[in-house]
């Protein structure tokens, strides 16, 4: 069975990997929380524990439809410093599949892959600002090139999910899911 997989590090921005996976899961796109340490339990930026569906070293890239990298910090700095994760990023890309980085990912994490040199993308302004180069940011809520998809943060993480949702499934399904959630409040 095919899934997206979300790395999980100690220190990863919540909001950035479970609203993902809430509303992926509700697009019937089957997800999984990765752990890229040895524990399933993982501890988000604001304390938040999350346990985890597998093991990094469980994931096979042809399983793989994408893997989303959240921000948070330390998570991202954790996340760019494990070789595994920057050799799964680079094989499932390899491979055609989605590579979806959001927040200070897509400056901290990407840059450490051997494709994402020329890419467009966006990332959180505090990491912008940081950037020696600034020739492939733009300034939008979310840069699609190719199949990497980047965003800039909390802010625009249902922007994020609704065009991996739309790459994997249709524009349709991923705009009446978000109508549905966030505009039929009576249901909840």
């Amino acid at each position: 069975m095919k899934y997206v997989a979300i790395l999980l590090a100690e220190g990863f921005e919540e909001v950035e990997a479970l609203l993902p996976c809430d509303f992926l899961r509700r697009a019937e796109i089957v997800t999984k929380l990765v752990s890229i340490s040895e524990d399933l339990l993982v501890k988000g930026a604001h304390d938040i524990t999350v346990q985890a569906d597998m093991h990094l070293s469980e994931v096979q890239v042809a399983d793989l439809l994408g893997v989303i990298v959240p921000g948070g910090m330390p998570g991202t700095k954790h996340l760019a410093e494990n070789l595994a994760v920057i050799r799964l990023l680079n094989d499932a890309h390899a491979q055609g599949k989605i590579v979806g980085a959001i927040c200070a990912s897509p400056a901290i994490v990407m840059p450490k892959t051997n494709f994402f040199a020329e890419k467009t993308f966006t990332c959180t302004p505090s990491q912008r600002d940081l950037l020696a180069d600034k020739k492939y940011y733009i300034e939008a809520p979310v840069v699609i090139d190719g199949k990497v998809i980047t965003s800039r943060g909390p802010g625009t993480t249902a922007h994020f999910t609704h065009a991996i949702i739309q790459e994997l499934k249709s524009k349709e399904i991923a705009d009446a899911l978000f109508t549905r959630a966030l505009f039929h409040l009576e249901e909840c």
